[in-house]
């Protein structure tokens, strides 16, 4: 088996490299994959005996964010190695890290590769948020006396049938890992049905509740809008924010509100792409549905839109729909109403917004039945639904309101994982 997973990543690397000449990708992203790094970057590591944590994109580096804050404050003089598969969670990486940290793409998992990665970090300990799993990566690292950690762990039922096909392999894999912090009962109890050892699976709860600590950036406060008024929005408007949209969403979500608009005058939507990189698309796709695209940078730069009552807002930067976030009446979260398995919707919950989401939320299943118990989130199976629900809310203050303080509510009751795991992660840094 090892062998053949082998072969795949030769035919995986052989496949890449004509793919990264003809596309022109950065010659850092290109290198790094095949652990080969600017001369300096990793001098000292290897003495430095660093924590080395790893999450593969954007999500799962917002996760991640308090946690190194709270590492840092466990350990001031540690050095961090943070490692991304995704070159947008590689941005948001460099954005966070220490001066004295280093920011990397994980190598391809190549035993050859990641042996001579591990030799050059040296790592006191690896941490894997959620549940990265790379065989030749955890194998180098056990065989080199270096604990693993694997934290927020999640198994869905899917991946967990799909696992179970090759059990012997999954739990000769899962037996090298040091420490399994699961977010759920459900999660801990198929992971040790898959192999991982009982005595080393902790239910420690979601680390994407504490994100709450980081609605408040001061940095996207300063220079970012925040008042109904910096939208040229009347005092009663009432803002629809679609948060996280993906391709075959923003139909969706423009037809819902055509089908309202009429009704509820004072109804204004802004849709937030998951990616940036749409937002001609959307831009267009708005207008055919004859209303005015006005994008958040026109805004910022002094385009005044306080006239333009039939107007969409469109998100056109990155980081900023937390804050938005706030001046929000009604939240539609993302990339649920097509199989993209949902968006964290902890953000809103914070500023306690009622949240619809859509049937697909297969990423966040558990945060949604906690939220379904507590009567904190509607979900909308099609555009129809959506349409209704929205005027439901619209039309009712009162309801609006309750759905709120119940979303801030079971955010509330459940953060904490953060601090959890990083005292786990303090007794393996001392005790291993």
């Amino acid at each position: 088996m090892r062998i053949l997973y082998n072969l795949f990543f030769i035919l995986f690397a052989l496949v890449y490299l004509p793919y990264f000449l003809i596309k022109k990708k950065a010659h850092k992203d290109f290198m790094q994959r095949f652990g080969i790094f600017d001369k300096g970057l990793l001098l000292g590591m290897a003495r430095a005996r660093p924590i080395w944590i790893h999450a593969v994109s954007v999500g799962e580096m917002k996760t991640t964010e308090g946690l190194i804050e709270r590492i840092k404050t466990l350990f001031p003089s540690k050095r961090l190695v943070i490692s991304n598969v995704t070159k947008t969670g590689h941005e948001i990486a460099l954005s966070i890290a220490a001066k004295e940290d280093i920011v990397i793409y994980l190598p391809l998992d190549l035993t050859f590769i990641v042996k001579k990665v591990i030799k050059e970090i040296n790592p006191c300990l690896f941490i894997s948020i959620e549940t990265e799993i790379w065989p030749n990566l955890i194998s180098a690292l056990h065989d080199n006396k270096i604990p693993i950690a694997l934290l927020n762990g999640r198994i869905s039922a899917k991946s967990f049938a799909n696992y179970m096909l090759i059990k012997p392999v999954m739990s000769n894999i899962l037996s090298k890992i040091t420490l399994f912090a699961m977010r759920a009962k459900d999660d801990a109890a198929r992971i040790i049905e898959l192999g991982a050892p009982s005595d080393r699976v902790k239910v420690t709860g979601n680390m994407k509740f504490d994100m709450i600590y980081k609605v408040s950036d001061t940095a996207a406060r300063s220079f970012f809008p925040i008042e109904k008024s910096d939208l040229w929005l009347p005092h009663q408007a009432k803002l629809i924010i679609a948060g996280s949209t993906h391709r075959g969403e923003d139909q969706k979500i423009l037809g819902a509100f055509k089908s309202l608009k009429g009704d509820f005058p004072d109804a204004r939507l802004l849709i937030a792409p998951r990616h940036i990189e749409r937002v001609n698309e959307i831009a267009a796709l708005i207008s055919k549905f004859d209303f005015t695209p006005v994008r958040m940078s026109e805004i910022i730069s002094g385009r005044d839109a306080h006239f333009l009552d039939d107007c969409v807002f469109l998100l056109d930067s990155i980081g900023n729909l937390k804050v938005l976030y706030q001046i929000a009446a009604i939240v539609i979260m993302g990339g649920s109403l097509v199989p993209q398995g949902g968006h964290n919707f902890v953000e809103p919950a914070a500023y306690a917004k009622p949240i619809i989401t859509g049937p697909f939320v297969d990423n966040f299943k558990d945060m949604a039945e906690l939220f379904l118990n507590e009567r904190a989130l509607l979900v909308a199976d099609d555009e129809e639904e959506l349409a209704k629900y929205l005027r439901e809310l619209l039309f009712d203050e009162h309801k609006r309101k309750i759905m709120g303080e119940n979303a801030r509510k079971v955010v509330m009751d459940n953060v904490g994982s953060t601090e959890r795991n990083a005292l786990l992660i303090m007794d393996l840094v001392y005790h291993g």
